[in-house]
């Protein structure tokens, strides 16, 4: 009987305790704008990959701002995000592909279209030739913009996050031989905004922050 009033004790206590959710626990909030899988792939002209090569990502948080020490790239005047990295880099595998998970860039004032900025380096570390700057662009925004610079988006039917989540790919092609098969895929403007920063302590993933910003 002692044994069984220590269970019944036992039972009791648990009941009394406080219960918790592993969904509640890992609940994101949401961040009111669509996430982005942006998949690429680096090839030569040759529709050869081009492996090992950085390729670095900058862009507006939603509300139109770049992290820059320029005052014109605060578009509102509002804080920066402290959940948003800004800016990464990744660097290409042995197929030439590289990824980034990041949010829809907001626009701002000065140009009303939302839109990637992205460079890519021929080399893995700090340093080494710029092979090509560029920009990518929506479909869904009507842009007239070279079609190798448009983004499909796909929505991510599995995602369970607090926002919608969707998938996109690109290829970008760097004229290296000039007589390949494949066209080179088109420069556009650096613009003012590129990062003051060292890239190579910024991941692939802008949606949380990898290092101090």
């Amino acid at each position: 009987m002692e044994f069984l009033s220590s269970i019944s004790q036992i039972a009791q206590n648990l009941a009394s305790k406080p219960t918790f959710s592993l969904t509640s626990l890992i609940e994101e909030e949401p961040m009111g704008q669509d996430r982005i899988v942006l998949n690429g792939q680096l090839l030569d002209d040759l529709g050869d990959p081009l492996v090992g090569k950085r390729v670095e990502l900058w862009q507006t948080d939603k509300n139109g701002n770049y992290k820059h020490p320029n005052p014109a790239a605060s578009n509102t005047g509002d804080e920066y995000l402290e959940n948003f990295q800004y800016f990464g880099s990744d660097s290409t595998n042995d197929f030439g592909e590289f990824k980034f998970t990041t949010y829809r860039p907001g626009i701002y004032s000065g140009r009303p279209i939302t839109h990637f900025h992205v460079k890519f380096w021929d080399s893995s570390d700090e340093g080494g030739d710029e092979l090509l700057t560029t920009q990518f662009y929506f479909r869904d925004e009507n842009t007239n913009f070279d079609e190798s610079l448009i983004l499909d988006l796909e929505k991510d039917t599995l995602w369970t996050g607090a926002d919608d989540s969707y998938n996109t790919n690109v290829t970008v092609v760097i004229d290296t031989f000039g007589s390949g098969p494949l066209e080179g895929t088109p420069s556009q403007q650096e613009g003012p905004f590129y990062p003051v920063i060292d890239f190579s302590g910024y991941d692939n993933d802008l949606t949380s922050c990898s290092s101090e910003l």
